[in-house]
């Protein structure tokens, strides 16, 4: 489910899993996707696990049991703590097993590598949606000077419509490091002929790993989202992964509509789970301390929470497309307004320096145009913000740096269907990194002193929109010197 930003209209798509409410009144920020990962086509296999999996005991890969294997559970598992007994979501005790593997490129390209996705088949003509690392509004960062990625895998059904998913997987993985967590949703059985609906969405941060995982007893009536407002709440510490501490909420809790309420992408700060909500479209808080759920003061229209020191960067989507800062109590200041006749249309941190806070601001229309990049020491106060205006981003795409990283100084986007650019944020010099043949970039995933790294999808003919279906890895020794600006 792809969400797509038009000539200042939000156009959404509804699914059983995600829910995204049209808001024909504004334009949001560019570039990310809110993806239904949560509705899998039925397995033939039709039963619910048996108690003693329930109960969290380790489960063997022998006991997947759908009909062909696509080799989801490599190693022990267990129960994902909190889900409901008709989930079969479970959490990896041997999740090194999984780690990425990367090959070099068949172009042959010096310093290009690809990841290897033969976990998982491709169905003829459509790879589909068989990798993503572009969900949330920091998908890949730094924590304890580290470079975390947040995987998620696929695995499509061949036996049913084209594109149905019969599982997937959140892999959290160091860079080049053995994955340190996975959780993961087998192949969607039938009870009383009724397919299960549990959906988890995993994020991390500062204080470790958290996920939200939305319910549904089959044996319940469907409804136009999930069947239920119930959802379970997990986080656990870096130095304990394994031991999640949980929390059933209503979606009630936080403000939402009964029904019709619901959360996107969690964030990890340092003492709250952050979410985008919908219905309202606000940013929902679960502080961890108190276990206490709220919306951001004011029922504020907002969205891509972004833990910093303190609280959490927000976009303001009501009005004046703008930037706040918002404190685990629900307060907020505004931090950007965009310089007129603009509107914010992307934020990043760089976290490899103080937390600075990198924005966009584009012109508005059909698409956006003319996006200019702006810097500023980390602030959560306007009064304390000292801008500074970088440059212009070469765009042909219009995504207004939708989905930028912001790492050891520079900003890398998107900036043609197979280019992207690194900008150099002390004086806006830049370099063209462009992909290989018959391929085209899908996001940003990250950015360092060695290498670009970028989500792919197949483009033969320069038409098609296919999904991401793998990630490059391009070396930034080869991309040579950078492109500078003229002098003023």
């Amino acid at each position: 489910m792809r969400l797509v930003w038009l000539a200042g209209v939000a156009l959404s798509f509804v699914g059983a899993a995600s829910v995204a409410l049209a808001s024909c009144a504004e334009t949001a920020p560019a570039g990310r996707d809110e993806a239904d990962a949560g509705v899998d086509a039925p397995r033939k296999d039709s039963g619910p696990w048996s108690s003693e999996d329930d109960a969290g005991d380790p489960v063997d890969a022998g006991d997947a049991g759908p009909l062909d294997d696509p080799g989801i559970f490599v190693g022990k598992w267990h129960a994902l703590p909190g889900a409901p007994s008709f989930c079969d979501v479970r959490v990896s005790d041997e999740p090194e097993k999984l780690a990425s593997k990367w090959l070099p490129c068949p172009s042959g390209r010096a310093g290009c590598r690809k990841l290897d996705t033969s976990w998982t088949k491709h169905p003829p003509g459509a790879p589909g949606w068989l990798v993503d690392v572009s969900k949330g509004p920091e998908p890949t960062r730094i924590v304890n000077g580290k470079a975390y990625f947040m995987i998620r895998r696929f695995w499509n059904s061949e036996q049913w419509v084209l594109g149905n998913q019969i599982g997937y997987m959140y892999l959290l993985e160091p860079l080049d490091e053995p994955p340190v967590l996975a959780i993961a949703s087998g192949p969607i059985a039938l009870i009383d002929n009724e397919p299960r609906y549990c959906h988890g969405e995993v994020g991390y941060g500062d204080y470790g790993v958290s996920y939200d995982l939305g319910t549904r007893d089959p044996r319940q009536t469907a409804t136009q989202n999930n069947g239920s407002d119930t959802v379970v709440l997990g986080w656990a510490p870096w130095g304990s992964l394994s031991t999640f501490t949980t929390k059933t909420v209503n979606v009630k809790d936080f403000g939402l509509g009964s029904k019709i309420g619901y959360f996107l992408e969690p964030a990890l700060g340092e003492n709250s789970i952050w979410f985008s909500t919908r219905a309202p479209r606000s940013v929902g808080i679960f502080e961890l301390a108190p276990q206490a759920a709220r919306l951001l003061s004011g029922n504020l229209s907002s969205e891509y929470p972004t833990p910093a020191p303190g609280g959490a960067f927000v976009f303001e989507t009501g009005g004046v497309f703008a930037i706040a800062f918002a404190k685990d109590d629900g307060t907020y200041t505004r931090v950007v307004t965009p310089t007129s006749p603009q509107v914010v249309t992307w934020k990043a941190l760089d976290r490899s320096n103080g937390d600075a806070l990198v924005w966009v601001e584009s012109d508005t229309g059909l698409g956006y145009q003319n996006a200019t990049l702006w810097t500023a020491p980390f602030a959560t106060s306007e009064a304390s913000l000292v801008r500074r205006r970088v440059g212009k981003l070469e765009d042909s795409t219009s995504s207004g740096g939708g989905g930028g990283i912001a790492n050891k100084g520079v900003f890398l986007s998107m900036s043609g269907r197979n280019e992207a650019t690194i900008t150099r944020l002390s004086d806006g010099a830049h370099w063209k990194v462009v992909g290989e043949p018959g391929e085209r970039f899908t996001a940003p995933v990250w950015v360092d002193d060695q290498e670009a790294i970028l989500q792919i999808a197949p483009d033969p003919n320069g038409v098609r929109n296919d999904d991401t279906y793998g990630i490059v890895r391009i070396a930034r020794s080869t991309l040579g010197p950078p492109i500078t600006l003229p002098t003023p």
